[in-house]
């Protein structure tokens, strides 16, 4: 019997209810590869977190053990404690294995630009792993939030560009099954900050119609909440926590054409301070930060080293603001040594 025309409208019909079915499986796909391709995400099993903090990957094969003989210590902070920046992961090391004699993995989450922020997202992640120690250093990337006006400023940080799509991921758990409405939200979120239609402060040098804001440290009580809960969660799970304050210099007489014309004590003048405000600001945020630092180590009973006060202020232990030199990290190193030696066992020498 040959198809008559009612046969020919329900296939149109069927072609019409389809059709937004296959566009968005073809969109999701484009999405998986996407973040496949450009960001490590896993195309079957996508986890739109490691596209912001790459460093959880390895997490994904190990699960780290505390009843082990390795004595392992967990290292979250920013730049300062990452290799790419200065040798405190490797003094470390060498300084345990010397005086403990016992296998030592130190796994090291630490990263450029990152704030306490980052630091109780990732560690948040890491649901089965247990550390023997977790060592928690910050207090100069959130002087960068301080950047905006107070009508801007957000508790949560959502007014920088980068906090502001990772927000994203919150709004949408299905992400680890579809990933397009995440993806699509953090377009369209690109698209109002290129066509100027949503306020936020740059994730590196601040905007220099804003410097002037960082004077009001308003991320005194986000630093103090960040740092309560990676304590609450250390708590829950039994690990034992460093915390230290933060060690920076800032020579007298600063400016930032003496910075760049390598006029000042630092040895190797990396950064210049600008990149998270003036220098005064940014002196005032971290010892705000430090306080609250020196408040939640007495008031939780961890452990504690304060940095600021032990690394000499001189440039030959500072690359500028706050990476260190060799000879800092060196320094900086001998006191986290004198907590974590004790807890690791040192080793009886003849």
């Amino acid at each position: 019997m040959a198809p008559g025309p009612l046969d020919g409208i329900r296939r149109r019909r069927r072609l019409l209810l389809l059709s937004p079915i296959l566009l968005l499986g073809l969109l999701e796909l484009v999405s998986r590869l996407y973040g496949s391709l450009f960001h490590g995400v896993g195309f079957l099993r996508p986890d739109l977190y490691v596209a912001f903090y790459p460093e959880l990957r390895p997490f994904e094969e190990r699960c780290v053990r505390n009843d082990d003989e390795a004595f392992d210590i967990l290292l979250l902070g920013p730049s300062v404690l990452h290799p790419d920046w200065g040798f405190v992961q490797e003094c470390l090391y060498e300084e345990l294995l010397y005086r403990t004699g016992r296998v030592v993995w130190i796994h090291n989450l630490s990263q450029g630009g990152h704030t306490s922020l980052d630091s109780l997202l990732k560690y948040g992640r890491l649901g089965e792993e247990r550390f023997d120690l977790v060592v928690v250093y910050h207090g100069i990337n959130e002087t960068r939030a301080n950047n905006a006006p107070p009508s801007v400023f957000r508790r949560d940080y959502t007014h920088y560009s980068w906090y502001a799509r990772l927000k994203c991921l919150e709004g949408h758990p299905e992400s680890r099954l579809v990933t397009l409405p995440t993806t699509a939200a953090w377009c369209l979120s690109a698209a109002k900050e290129k066509l100027g239609l949503a306020t936020v402060l740059p994730r590196d040098r601040p905007r220099e119609d804003w410097v002037r804001y960082g004077s009001d440290v308003k991320t005194v009580e986000p630093f103090r909440e960040n740092l309560t809960r990676i304590l609450e969660i250390a708590r829950l799970r039994g690990e034992p926590v460093l915390l230290m304050t933060f060690a920076f210099h800032i020579p007298e007489g600063y400016e930032s054409g003496k910075f760049y014309r390598k006029e000042l004590d630092y040895t190797r003048h990396d950064s210049p301070i600008e990149l998270w405000g003036s220098p005064a600001n940014v002196a005032a945020g971290i010892e705000a930060h430090n306080a609250v630092v020196r408040e939640l180590a007495q008031r939780h009973g961890t452990h504690f080293v304060d940095e600021d006060r032990r690394v000499p202020k001189r440039g030959e232990n500072f690359n500028d603001v706050c990476h260190l030199t060799f000879r800092g990290c060196e320094r900086f190193v001998e006191g986290m040594a004198e907590v974590i030696v004790p807890l690791a066992g040192e080793r009886v020498r003849r």
